[in-house]
This record gives C-alpha cells, structure tokens and sequence, in this order.
C-alpha cells in the first residue's frame, strides 16, 4: 500500500470486511471499562462503543466492524446482556457501523440519522474510493431529522444531530441520567480529526457543533470520544480550541495568498504536534482544512 495512510486502510479495509463478508483473521480482545453500573464502553477493532445492559435489555452505541460481532456478542454476555434490542448509530463509517448487518439480521432495531441511513443503503466515494452499499439487514430502520428520545434501563438517551461536522450525519448520544455522553467521530481524543468531505463534512461546522455540544454539557460530564480515552470536559474543549486555532490559521493563509502545498509543508504549532498520529497525519488534516475552507 506504500505511503497510503493508516486511516486510509482502516477505513477501506472496514468497507472490504463488509463487502465481502470475510472474517478478521486477527482475533480482537474487546477492551471493557465500566463507567455506570450498567454502563460499559468497549473498545474493539478500531472504534469506542457503549453498552447499556439493564432490566431493559442491551442497547449499543455502534458497532464496530463485522468481523467483531462474535466477540462483541460473547462480550455483551459476559457483563450480563443479551442480544441488542437497539442500536445507535452515531454517523455511517464502517468502522462505527460495521457490525449493522449481524445484529439487523439477530432482530435489533437500529437507528441513525435520516443521512446515515442513506449513506449505508447507496454508494458513496471514500478517499476517492467506491464504497458500495452495506446489506439491508444493516440499514437502520428508525430514522430522524434533528433527534429522538428512548426510555430505556431507567434513563432518558436523548439523541441529537449536529450537522456538517464529521460527516452530514452525526448524532450525539446523551445518557441524561448517568451524565454521560458518546460523541462519535465529533471527538478524537489525542489525535487530529478525520472531517469527511466527501460526506458532508465541514471544518467550520465541526467547531460550530463542538462550541453547541460545550454549551450543554454538566463540567462533571463523562466523554466517549470515537476514538481515544474516556475524556472530561476540560479535553473536549482543548480539542475544539485546537481545531479552531488551526482552522483559523490555515484561512489567515489563504487570505494572504498562500498556497495549499506550502501551508502542508508549514506544519501545525508546536503545541499540537503530539496529536500527529499515522491514523490522522499533521499533513492530512491540513489539507483537509484547506480543502474544506477553500471550497
């Protein structure tokens, strides 16, 4: 694959895994973290999950890749749950929703956003990749346009959709009752982000959503980032003063005529190189930014 880039392979190769159907010759321990009495996050292939297990039932923040969905079930029975009876999308990458198709087809109503459903059920372009459309077990059969609310294990989950952030479909999970709350890809906790242009994305959405999310949030509030550590308040906005700064610095360039190769090339602060990843390079997200504020 050469010099492709980890997010480049772990997206495709989430694609690929649903596609084909083909099973993850590596076998993942799923990482489990209890942070409620009956609620767990799961860390498996690539990506943070959530379950809460209950008198209600099991209900799932994502999914994961299709590959997991053997683990996840041995998993979910080891802290006490069965099959999921829900399962929420927070956006479509296949590496949130790839396990839609195994726990559709098991009887699970899944429920996503009116734009993450059609991304899941037509084809859609990835790095300049055709992605073809998922099964239909795993199409999400309970859409909204700006949010919904379930009763479930004795608290209210109020979803909500912030657009044109990570992608044209995000939603926010909020636990109201254990304050808690799963961000999907609008949070990548120690890492720069992934904003999906191809799917809606936009860089100055995604600060306009982090800034409105912040504005509701408890400051005692736990974070499920998409990908990272369980997070507090204080790292959410250090993300979003990031993501701003950076923004901010990259159009302050192009105003004064600076190519996009050359901002590449100027790098990030010094402050946020740490956040440089193989998953998500300094030289990626600034292009990304570019391209999103040059549009």
């Amino acid at each position: 694959m050469g010099r492709m880039i980890a997010m480049r392979a772990m997206l495709l190769a989430a694609a690929s895994a649903i596609a084909s159907g083909g099973q993850d010759p590596q076998p993942v321990e799923i990482e489990v973290t209890r942070i409620a009495p009956h609620l767990h996050v799961l860390r498996g292939t690539y990506a943070n999950m959530l379950a809460s297990i209950g008198q209600d039932g099991t209900l799932l923040v994502d999914d994961d890749m299709e590959p997991l969905a053997a683990e996840l079930r041995a998993t979910l029975a080891n802290l006490g749950g069965g099959e999921p009876r829900f399962i929420l999308n927070t956006h479509w990458h296949l590496d949130h929703t790839g396990g839609n198709p195994v726990f559709g087809a098991g009887g699970a109503i899944i429920i996503a956003h009116e734009n993450t459903r059609l991304r899941l059920s037509t084809p859609q372009t990835m790095l300049g990749e055709r992605i073809e459309p998922m099964p239909e077990d795993g199409w999400p059969v309970m859409t909204y346009e700006q949010g919904l609310s379930l009763r479930f294990n004795g608290e209210e989950i109020r979803i909500v959709h912030y657009p044109r952030g990570h992608t044209d479909g995000d939603a926010v999970i909020f636990f109201a009752g254990s304050n808690v709350v799963h961000m999907g890809d609008l949070y990548f906790e120690g890492w720069f982000p992934n904003i999906d242009l191809e799917a809606g994305g936009d860089a100055e959405g995604y600060v306009r959503d982090l800034e409105s999310i912040l504005d509701d949030l408890p400051d005692d509030a736990t974070i499920i980032p998409g990908h990272g550590p369980v997070s507090r308040k204080k790292d959410l906005q250090r993300f979003r003063d990031m993501l701003a700064e950076i923004m901010a610095m990259v159009r302050g360039k192009i105003e004064a005529g600076r190519a996009r190769e050359a901002i590449i090339a100027e790098g990030v602060p010094e402050r946020w190189q740490s956040l440089d990843r193989p998953e998500m390079t300094a030289e990626r997200f600034l292009g990304t930014v570019y391209d999103s504020l040059a549009k």
